[in-house]
This record gives structure tokens, sequence and C-alpha cells, in this order.
């Protein structure tokens, strides 16, 4: 997977932060809605022979593209705090702090 290399032309590293931050938190929101909506047997007993089935898989497929895109967004943010990091050093941790402050 290709990381972004903060530079001076694109976005700073608190920017591009707050930005997977915020898709790892909306992630786990879906995530947690998914589990809630996980189809049920006794919904589809009407249904033809097959239907609960074909749900239940599709549910289970789809939730498996929410944690892809969930870790594809964590490991980004590793790898943004590690260059983060690297540029500002004791201070990184506290400037980290701030750019997430609202979402703590």
């Amino acid at each position: 997977m290709s990381m972004p290399i903060v530079n001076l032309n694109g976005d700073n590293s608190a920017t591009l932060i707050k930005q997977q931050y915020a898709v790892i938190k909306a992630a786990q929101a879906l995530l947690k809605a998914m589990r809630e909506a996980n189809p049920h047997g006794r919904n589809y007993q009407c249904n033809p022979d097959g239907d609960y089935y074909a749900a239940y898989k599709q549910h289970a497929d789809d939730t498996r593209s929410v944690v892809a895109v969930e870790e594809r967004a964590n490991a980004t943010l590793e790898d943004l705090m590690r260059q983060h990091n690297e540029r500002y050093g004791d201070r990184a941790y506290e400037m980290i702090r701030e750019v997430l402050h609202g979402d703590l």
C-alpha cells in the first residue's frame, strides 16, 4: 500500500492525521451499526430458500470491506504519526493531541 509522504507542497501532517482519524471513527461507527443490523433468520423465514444465506453472506462481505478501510486508515495514520514524530520530535505527542483534541 502506498503511503502519503508529508512535504511542503502537500497537506501538513496535522491535516492528514485528522483526516485518517475521521475515517477510522466513521468506520468504527459503521461497523457498530452493521453489527446491530446483522441479518437474522427470523426476518427471512417467509422468504424463498437461500435468501437468508445470501443476505448473511452479503452482510459479511460488506463488513469485511469496511474492516479493510479501517485497517488501511490505521496503517496510514501510524505512518503519518511516525513522519510527524520524526519532524517534530518531543513536541509531536502534544501537537497530535491538539489536532485530535476535539475528537478524544
